[in-house]
């Protein structure tokens, strides 16, 4: 499953959209979201998996900021993570 966010609007009334989308059949699933946080990421996670009916084998994020808080923080290829997502 690939994941990552869509942000409409900043400001004042934001609005973001997360997308989870299934690899080989292409399926997605959208969520509309006020914020982006850790807790707002989770909730929509299982929402995805209720909606799919099922947890795929395998997590793909695209650098959404609530995952990983530094690229390449430790070097080329190694990235610093949100604790909370490990």
């Amino acid at each position: 499953m690939q994941m990552d966010w869509i942000e409409f609007r900043k400001g004042k009334n934001p609005l973001s959209a997360f997308v989870a989308t299934l690899g080989y059949s292409r399926v997605s699933y959208v969520c509309f979201v006020e914020n982006e946080k850790l807790s707002t990421l989770l909730q929509c996670h299982e929402d995805a998996f209720d909606y799919f009916g099922g947890i795929p084998s395998q997590a793909l994020y695209d650098n959404m900021k609530t995952v990983i808080l530094a690229r390449d923080a430790y070097g080329l290829g190694k990235h610093r993570f949100n604790s909370g997502m490990l």
